[in-house]
């Protein structure tokens, strides 16, 4: 260890060949640039000793052989043994982009390396875009990537088994998206963390800022890191527009119904359009057939009042209704004693399908995940 830009920093010796994994990342944009169909960007803090005498790896996710792996690298090349000029390197799917940036000896410089396979690579020193030579080389396309390992002062295909760098590090950070100029800024700052959930990554649900990172609650229906892909439903519910839902066949009233739902992790369901209304309706009918049930199919949905004000159980607002003829009119038998304050759904095969109030038991309640 050395004392770094904040605290403590990494420092490596060639001369005690050694050499650091950050582990492995397959997967992801930090493990290979297969990954990175949003680009990257590559932030550190670097410093290294004056008189380099051999060529060195400094950082290495695949940059250096497009033949076997893809991804970044950070060397100091044969030919750049007698000056201060060192190698950016990315391999992408199809392209590979270089070009020489000059790092002082012996300070303490910020270097970020920003890269997009369609626009090529971009460097900044100390907060400054570098004018640099960028050459872009076509490459064989590659499909899968088995070297996935990141390391600092070796490459990543035969640790240990070339030239291992000497340096020290501080801060490093990597973000699978292009920054702007403004954040690689804020990123210098040690100790600073960029807002991950600025360019909304969870794509149904709700982002959370995290250290370094983010993390994504996703809505029902959904999964994965960035709550893309959709939930798959368990045996016996059926999926409409990436929400499962299934009816309960059990007399109960509509708080027992609920508390049915909230077991299965699934809450009565709440309608938001006219198709929604009619896959639920279908859906219920169908679910009823060969069952007992009243002389009209009838069961529980998401809706209930609320200080004198329709809601849906999901917290959402009851934009959509369809009523039945002179509903909710608080007009029942049943009202005198309990009041309407949970709604149903039924279905009549010349009218089709209506909400209406109810305040006693009905057969069946619809659930959805």
């Amino acid at each position: 260890m050395d004392v770094g830009v904040s605290g403590s920093a990494l420092k490596l010796e060639s001369r005690r060949s050694q050499y650091a994994n950050l582990g492995n990342f397959a997967g992801t944009c930090f493990g290979s640039t297969l990954n990175c169909a949003r680009g990257f960007s590559l932030a550190f803090w670097f410093k290294r000793p004056a008189g380099d005498v051999r060529a060195q790896y400094y950082i290495n996710s695949g940059g250096h052989d497009f033949t076997r792996t893809r991804g970044f690298t950070l060397t100091k090349t044969v030919a750049d043994l007698d000056n201060c000029l060192y190698n950016v390197a990315v391999n992408g799917r199809l392209f590979r982009h270089e070009a020489k940036v000059y790092l002082p000896p012996d300070l303490w410089t910020h270097v970020a390396v920003t890269w997009l396979e369609e626009r090529g690579l971009e460097i900044v020193v100390n907060g400054s875009v570098q004018q640099v030579i960028v050459l872009e080389t076509e490459i064989p396309p590659m499909e899968n990537d088995p070297y996935t390992d990141v390391f600092l002062c070796s490459d990543n295909t035969q640790p240990g088994m070339s030239y291992t760098g000497e340096a020290v590090f501080d801060e490093l950070k990597f973000w699978d998206w292009v920054l702007p100029d403004g954040q690689i800024q804020l990123a210098m700052i040690p100790g600073s963390d960029i807002d991950e959930c600025a360019r909304k990554p969870c794509q149904h649900g709700r982002c959370v800022n995290q250290d370094g990172g983010y993390s994504c609650t996703c809505e029902p229906g959904w999964t994965g890191q960035n709550c893309s892909q959709a939930s798959q439903c368990q045996s016996g519910w059926d999926r409409y527009n990436n929400y499962c839902y299934k009816l309960m066949a059990d007399e109960v009233t509509w708080l027992t119904a609920r508390s049915r739902c909230q077991q299965h992790g699934a809450i009565l369901a709440s309608i938001k359009d006219s198709d929604e209304n009619n896959f639920i309706a279908i859906a219920g009918v169908i679910s009823t057939q060969n069952k007992t049930f009243r002389w009209i199919p009838t069961f529980w949905l998401g809706l209930h009042k609320e200080s004198e004000q329709w809601k849906w159980t999901d917290g959402s607002r009851v934009d959509y209704t369809n009523w039945a003829p002179c509903e909710p009119n608080n007009n029942m038998v049943f009202s005198v004693w309990q009041g309407e304050d949970c709604g149903t759904m039924y279905y009549k095969a010349e009218q089709g399908s209506h909400m209406t109030p109810y305040p006693g038991s009905i057969p069946f309640g619809s659930c959805a995940i």
